[in-house]
């Protein structure tokens, strides 16, 4: 997950219909295919599958960090 994308924490955003509401929580699903495994940014999220987490290769991971 990038930050300068998801911004903090507690976001605010905007739903369909512009109004305002508040973002508490982000859950992962998977990893898209670009990642190659790569699960940097998964400690910000609040919630995850077991999927993504079996998705993971700690080599590309590490490697990253």
């Amino acid at each position: 997950m990038d930050t300068n994308i998801i911004g903090s924490a507690a976001a605010s955003a905007q739903d369909d219909h512009g109004h305002a509401c508040r973002v508490d929580h982000r859950s992962s699903l998977g990893l898209t295919p670009e990642t190659h495994g790569n699960a940097n940014g998964i400690g910000l999220a609040d919630l995850t599958t077991r999927r993504l987490v079996d998705s993971i290769d700690y080599k590309s991971t590490y490697t990253t960090c």
